[in-house]
């Protein structure tokens, strides 16, 4: 259960990562809402989880 959400925060992390390197050649606005996004996907998993 925890190794399971520690892989998938470790997955959102490197996605976000990237994300992120794509996002600084376009606007910060959209790259603020992408990161609220998926942080927000990893807190429904463990909504799920629990």
């Amino acid at each position: 259960m925890i190794q399971k959400v520690m892989v998938l925060f470790g997955v959102v992390g490197v996605i976000l990562s990237l994300v992120l390197a794509i996002l600084s050649i376009f606007t910060w606005q959209i790259a603020a809402v992408l990161i609220a996004v998926s942080l927000g996907i990893p807190s429904l998993f463990l909504a799920y989880e629990l």
